[in-house]
């Protein structure tokens, strides 16, 4: 059936304009036509890798990858310019369904449920059309490198700094004062959104350590914390460290400052020690700091 056009005239009032009726059966038509159209594709279900024929354009290629990750590999051309291929992952595991182009590179990542792209051929190239890809999300606790998903349009960040060590206590004889070490104050939290072309292909990600603690004594003052690493990805955006904790001496240490750089305010303070009471808790942030080192 060909598509029905309703004439809705030139202007408000034009009796050459379709009734309320012819118009409201022209549009039931063409609905008929649309989920008449989709409900008769032709499924494709694939549980494997697999080279995607030109025969197979129209069709809706569906992956299963319960039993593993797969990839579906376009043909090298379409057999007429038009030509559409229609890929969805159809299972609820974590396995991803990779489309590839002939030559082996990513163009899609299916990685959950119902995501599905479609590609059209120009007479050239293999072009993405039209996608529904659930957000996707990296976490890295150590220093790794992230990959730049194929479609993406833009991406969020979310680094935290490392937060640094407490320092050592005080040692000496039982009359004279001494307090223990402070705690480290905790790294930065940064947030920030950026268009997926600021991310390279790849980007390394840097995980800054915690800083750490300061070195016992036999006698004497405690050394101080170490401070913590910086995190970073890539060249793009980073998030400072937290200080490390004074030693305890003779008199109360005071407590870590934390860094002013963080998206949503300051990280905690380490605790501060005393040399007559119990030492205070690190300070509230987005980022809490280490606590105070116990008074001797």
């Amino acid at each position: 059936m060909a598509k029905q056009v309703i004439n809705r005239g030139a202007s408000a009032g034009d009796a050459g304009a379709e009734t309320l009726y012819a118009a409201f059966g022209k549009a039931i038509a063409n609905f008929d036509e649309l989920y008449g159209g989709l409900a008769g594709v032709t499924l494709l279900d694939k549980t494997a890798a697999y080279a995607v024929q030109q025969a197979d354009a129209g069709r809706l290629i569906r992956g299963d990858a319960s039993g593993g990750a797969f990839a579906f590999t376009l043909p090298a051309s379409g057999a007429a310019t038009g030509d559409v291929m229609r890929f969805r992952k159809s299972d609820t595991s974590a396995n991803r369904v990779t489309v590839k182009d002939n030559g082996g590179s990513d163009v899609a990542w299916l990685s959950a449920q119902r995501d599905q792209a479609l590609f059209f051929w120009s007479g050239s190239a293999w072009v993405p059309l039209q996608w529904n890809i659930q957000p996707l999300r990296q976490v890295f606790a150590s220093s790794g490198t992230s990959t730049r998903p194929p479609l993406a349009t833009s991406f969020d960040a979310i680094l935290i700094g490392g937060g640094g060590g407490g320092g050592g206590g005080r040692v000496s004889s039982s009359s004279a004062n001494r307090a223990g070490g402070a705690g480290g104050a905790g790294g930065a939290a940064i947030y920030q959104s950026f268009l997926a072309g600021a991310h390279g292909a790849t980007e390394s990600v840097t995980i800054g350590a915690g800083g750490s603690g300061g070195a016992g004594v036999t006698t004497g003052s405690g050394a101080n914390g170490g401070a913590g690493g910086t995190t970073s990805l890539g060249a793009l955006v980073k998030a400072d460290p937290g200080a490390g904790g004074a030693g305890g001496g003779s008199s109360a240490a005071a407590s870590a400052v934390a860094p002013a750089t963080g998206t949503f305010g300051q990280s905690g303070a380490g605790g501060a020690t005393s040399t007559s009471a119990a030492s205070s808790a690190g300070g509230d942030g987005v980022v809490g700091g280490g606590g105070g080192g116990g008074s001797a």
